[in-house]
């Protein structure tokens, strides 16, 4: 094997001192893998000011197909009541706020795709009438923000926000997570329009970066993947 990823570039190989060490191809691997999250790296800079405002668990998620997304980070603070939110599972797109904020800026066809097998109940107070949960898309398209009360989690309310790249298309949503009893549909109110005006922030700061001469803005402006 190290034979083979000698041949490759991967990893060099010492003949005098009979030891292998990293090649320059794994190097370029890990700056091209770095590259990938640094539009995750500019989100998580701008939210931080959220934390000071908001009792919450911030998180950003990435879609990972027309169906799935995954959360990718989150911040929080460490010295408050925290909602444990585990990076790297995968979720329906249909789950809470995060899953709508996603689907609102959906073309109508991949929509209709998306809800073709209808709407899955998570829990006794998630949206399943089909009808009911286009109306919600719409609302959120009209305002920038989705909000979910216990739909995803019984006990847990969410307010969540798109992030456009410089094309236009969503690279990320961010999501702010407490407890239901905390955030109530009267703070969801006030605190859906903060997020969406940091969310905006860190659009203008992607395509900033993605204009500078020298950079490449590949990874920050790649659109939405679809299966």
């Amino acid at each position: 094997i190290l034979r083979t990823l000698v041949a490759l570039d991967m990893t060099d190989y010492d003949e005098t001192a009979r030891t292998y060490a990293l090649g320059p191809g794994l190097m370029e691997l890990g700056m091209a893998a770095s590259s990938q999250f640094s539009d995750v790296a500019i989100a998580k800079r701008h939210l931080t000011e959220l934390l000071e405002l908001m009792n919450v668990t911030i998180v950003l998620y990435r879609r990972l197909s027309r169906d799935e997304i995954m959360m990718v980070d989150k911040l929080e603070r460490i010295h408050r009541v925290r909602i444990t939110v585990q990076a790297g599972v995968h979720i329906p797109i249909q789950g809470g706020s995060f899953g709508r904020a996603f689907l609102a800026f959906d073309r109508p066809a991949d929509v209709d795709d998306a809800l073709r097998g209808g709407l899955h109940r998570f829990t006794p107070k998630s949206v399943t009438n089909v009808r009911a949960f286009r109306r919600e898309l719409a609302t959120v398209r009209d305002q920038g923000w989705a909000v979910d009360h216990e739909g995803f989690a019984l006990g847990v309310s969410t307010v969540a926000a798109p992030i456009f790249g410089p094309d236009g298309q969503i690279v990320l949503v961010a999501a702010a997570v407490g407890f239901t009893n905390v955030l109530t549909d009267e703070v969801a109110q006030e605190w859906g329009p903060q997020l969406r005006r940091v969310c905006d922030r860190i659009g203008e700061t992607l395509a900033s970066v993605t204009a500078s001469p020298g950079l490449d803005g590949a990874a920050l402006d790649r659109p939405a993947r679809r299966a």
